[in-house]
């Protein structure tokens, strides 16, 4: 059976496997991965509207605007750092932005790769690499402006070094030198450090590698444990002397303790949900049984959960989701055993966890937040991948570089189509022309503030200011939220410079005000499936 235990870890994985080399087939599957990232970074030119919040904080960087540094976003990650320095090789903002994506989310299949050797054969790792880079979610991603593909790599590669040292220090083997120990333990801390720096999530991987180490049977732990934790205490220490010498408050900009307060949070939420589906049941709502709110007040935990679950299933593409059911079902029993995969099934647990509680928090999830859980745990697809191996060998007689041809044909055939078909609405292209349209009258010469009653009014906004050397913020004023002659009447109070009506969202006849050219003054005017008509003005005070 394909679910049948498979005994043969200690024979499959090598005993003391190269820990930089990476075999020429797997830099074959790293350049797949990079061609299938290139592809989709031309083929879809929408970013992320996220992504204008860090181009925004790059550009206040990038300018020595450092007072609007967290005017937008009251995080500063280390993203805008390399978007500021990519823009001046590049000279686009977005272009340097997306450029950082697709560089680091090809970039985290190396240390990937390094961490399925701690586990498989060349062959199989190779195998298991390419099944992380078919996965389109991750290539999408990839080619964005998101700060996923950073804290990807780093905490791929503090991963990895962690594995490498538990390897170092198992049984069997010469000591480890006390300098290497302490090299290794520091810079895997220090990649952990770098991917919370990106995104806060990451700092799981630190906590639940030092309550790894200081439970752990491994030969000099406390020291391993010490070297460990030491870049986090010299930032600690180093924050507090450069607060109390330049009167700056890190603790502000950095926010580390959202690392607990999002766990007490969690109950709050959680309690909150239940009191407010509490008042509902007493209405008699139309449509609604009254036995209904009283049944999901009390499933509120099964529902949050099957939203994580359909999301992992979503982001793995069904197939890559079958393999790593297969691989968990072959090497349960064999974790209390394996000190490596019990390290991985912690930091997967400990993933499932976060995620499940970020939906109670915010019922957000979204296939790019999955990538905490799937970094750790998709090395059990590399046993799920040599279990279907083997069920084909016994079914079939084929040797096994045959069978894992025929997985990579498989895998490739199912997963690549989806993302050479990836598309977008073209509609979405209009924001960037309006966009454009103000900032060439303006010529970049002033912050533009433009309003409009939709939600993309943002993005209108963003490639309207791209080009001018400050880092504008979208005034919330601008996003009307009536359609009516009164909030026109705002657009002006207000300050707006201009102002972009759509056909669709107003719905009656346009505003008799519009008419006035004295005050508003028409520029030009697109025809769109989503909007209708959008017409942009241009407004006098």
């Amino acid at each position: 059976m394909i679910f049948g235990r498979s005994d043969n870890f200690a024979e499959t994985a090598d005993s003391s496997p190269a820990a930089w080399k990476i075999s020429r087939t797997a830099w074959l599957v790293i350049l797949l991965g990079f061609a299938l990232r290139l592809y989709l970074f031309f083929r879809i030119p929408i970013i992320n509207q996220d992504g204008f919040l860090y181009i925004q904080q790059a550009k206040a960087l990038y300018y020595g605007l450092f007072d609007a540094v967290i005017d937008c976003y009251e995080y500063l990650p280390n993203y805008p750092f390399l978007i500021a320095a990519a823009y001046k090789i590049f000279g686009d903002w977005v272009t340097a932005a997306r450029t950082v994506s697709l560089i680091f989310g090809t970039l985290t299949l190396i240390p990937l790769y390094l961490i399925y050797r701690r586990f498989f054969p060349a062959a199989l790792s190779t195998v298991t690499l390419l099944a992380f880079a078919l996965i389109p979610s991750f290539i999408l991603v990839s080619s964005d402006v998101m700060r996923g593909p950073m804290y990807w790599f780093f905490s791929a590669s503090g991963m990895f070094l962690f594995l490498f040292h538990m390897d170092e220090q198992s049984g069997g083997r010469a000591p480890a030198s006390s300098f290497r120990i302490f090299t290794l333990m520091t810079l895997s801390c220090l990649f952990f450090l770098m991917g919370t720096w990106a995104r806060i999530e990451c700092g799981m991987f630190i906590i639940i590698s030092a309550v790894y180490l200081l439970f752990s049977g491994q030969k000099r732990k406390y020291f391993s444990l010490f070297s460990f934790l030491l870049p986090v205490l010299i930032i600690i220490l180093g924050g507090f002397i450069f607060a109390c010498v330049s009167r700056a408050d890190i603790l502000e900009l950095l926010k580390p303790e959202r690392i607990f307060s999002r766990a007490a949070e969690f109950f709050s939420k959680y309690s909150e949900i239940r009191k407010n589906l509490a008042l509902l049941a007493e209405q008699e709502l139309p449509g609604f049984t009254p036995f209904f709110f009283p049944k999901v007040r009390n499933l509120i935990w099964l529902i949050a959960l099957g939203t994580l679950a359909v999301q992992i299933v979503e982001t793995l593409f069904y197939i890559f989701f079958l393999i790593l059911i297969i691989g968990i079902a072959n090497t349960f029993r064999r974790i209390p055993a394996e000190p490596k995969l019990m390290y991985i099934s912690l930091l997967s647990v400990s993933a499932l966890l976060v995620l499940y509680a970020q939906i109670i928090y915010n019922w957000a999830m979204t296939s790019r937040f999955t990538f905490l859980f799937l970094l750790p745990a998709f090395v059990f697809s590399g046993f799920g991948i040599e279990r279907i191996s083997e069920y084909i060998q016994k079914k079939t007689d084929w040797k096994q570089p045959f069978t894992y041809i025929l997985i990579c044909v498989l895998m490739i055939s199912a997963a690549s189509a989806k993302t050479l078909r990836a598309s977008y609405v073209k509609d979405k292209e209009v924001y960037e022309e309006i966009g454009t349209c103000i900032a060439e009258r303006e010529k970049n010469s002033r912050s533009v503030d433009v309003a409009g009653a939709f939600d993309d009014i943002k993005k209108i906004h963003f490639y309207a200011n791209l080009n001018y050397e400050g880092a504008p913020c979208f005034d919330e004023f601008c996003e009307m939220d009536k359609r009516n002659e009164q909030d026109l009447r705002k657009v002006r109070h207000f300050g707006c410079h201009y102002f972009v009506w759509d056909e669709k969202g107003w719905k009656s006849a346009m505003p008799e005000k519009l008419k006035d050219k004295t005050k508003f003054i028409y520029i030009r005017e697109w025809q769109t499936s989503r909007h209708g008509k959008m017409i942009l003005y241009e407004v006098r005070q």
